[in-house]
């Protein structure tokens, strides 16, 4: 069982029952492709292709979100493009998609340090390949949108739990694999429906994705932290269960975590003590109930942040650029918040011109799955950010 949150944490129970605050809400739709030409950002790092190709206040929740900065400030430090790591191989191999250039060592094998929730060990590694280039050369068009593939949903004969109380695992029927993988959680008071639309996206170009449900809907941050990596165990083994449709098709080695608000508090906490883990996306996440953003400066997984000046200081408003500040400069991370959204906006990666879509498809191709095509579209800001932090360059 995991300890009291006053315990792991030195939070007062009434700050984090207070601060955790949430609801749920979605949209589904996303828009069909749309294809345009793009010419990357004057100055950025050119992408490599084979073919053609930020000390704020501490956040308090019985004094609100810390004031928000007034201007984003630079990094101390530029993090260049990230070199392409191997995927470990699968245990049945498959047919491998189009291969970026200039392999890197594969990353070790995920296992859980301070966290409850047991993780499986990943097949013993085979000779690496490249990262993965899927498609067409990609658009910002492209990346706000749904994916080429076809996909199809997987619940029957998953493992469940013990420590997340249910899954629905979005996969691309006619991709080639191996494919990486995400685990998404939900925010308190959220369940799967909340954020159902990112599914079909993320699977639409190519990536496999679980979204999960809480034994209940008010867990708290530290047991949603023990649900993602618990659920990310149930995932693996769909590489070697009979009868599953991505038996042999899974990259062990290329996981992220996303989180929308407590549910990304759990995926920060995750980033302090899983550096295998490949990547970390939050949406209006939660640092409050976390312990605010002190306990997360040990993160070393490539972070996004999404969040929006309409949400309320209860719920996520300020909270995530004091973990932008904390974050090490030499960790990738990148804070886009955008002008008008609320807390709730998120759950649907077509919001506000698709930018949460762009932003969040992009992070997982450069730096879960090695596409470097994608990493123009990291360095620009868009016209709706109201705060662009990165130390992207």
């Amino acid at each position: 069982m995991p300890l009291p949150m006053s315990s792991r944490l030195g939070v007062p129970q009434h700050v984090l029952l207070t601060a955790a605050l949430c609801a749920t809400g979605c949209q589904s739709e996303v828009p069909e492709v749309i294809t345009l030409d793009v010419t990357p950002v004057a100055g950025a790092a050119a992408p490599v292709v084979s073919a053609q190709a930020t000390k704020p206040t501490q956040p308090s929740a019985a004094e609100g979100a810390p004031p928000k900065a007034a201007a984003p400030a630079a990094p101390s430090q530029a993090v260049p493009p990230p070199a392409v790591q191997a995927p470990a191989a699968t245990s049945a191999p498959a047919a491998a998609p189009a291969m970026a250039p200039a392999p890197a060592k594969a990353s070790e094998v995920m296992m859980p340090t301070q966290s409850t929730a047991p993780m499986m060990k990943p097949a013993a590694s085979e000779p690496a390949q490249t990262g993965f280039m899927r498609g067409a050369m990609p658009t910002l068009a492209s990346a706000s949108a749904a994916g080429p593939y076809k996909t199809s949903e997987l619940r029957d004969g998953v493992r469940n739990g013990p420590a997340f109380g249910g899954a629905t695992i979005y996969y691309p029927e006619d991709a080639e694999p191996p494919f990486a993988m995400i685990v998404f959680c939900p925010g308190y008071l959220g369940t799967q429906a909340s954020d159902a639309a990112w599914g079909p996206f993320m699977a639409s170009h190519g990536i496999v994705f679980m979204n999960i449900d809480t034994n209940t809907p008010g867990d708290s941050v530290l047991q949603r932290q023990d649900a993602e990596l618990d659920a990310l165990k149930s995932l693996q083994e769909e590489n070697t269960r009979e009868g599953s449709p991505l038996k042999g098709k899974l990259a062990l080695d290329r996981a992220g975590l996303m989180g929308w608000s407590m549910g990304g508090g759990g995926a920060w906490l995750n980033g302090t003590e899983h550096p295998e883990l490949k990547t970390l996306i939050t949406l209006a996440g939660h640092n409050a109930t976390a312990g605010g953003a002190s306990p997360l400066r040990e993160i070393s997984v490539p972070t996004l942040m999404l969040a929006g000046t309409a949400d309320t200081a209860i719920l996520g408003l300020g909270m995530s650029q004091p973990v932008y500040d904390v974050i090490p400069d030499s960790t990738p991370k990148l804070l886009y918040e955008v002008e008008g959204a609320d807390h709730f906006d998120f759950n649907d990666p077509a919001f506000a011109k698709g930018v949460p879509a762009r932003y969040a498809l992009s992070w997982e191709k450069v730096y879960l799955e090695g596409d470097m095509r994608y990493y123009p579209f990291l360095l620009e800001q868009g016209e709706n950010a109201s705060d662009f932090r990165s130390n992207l360059k």
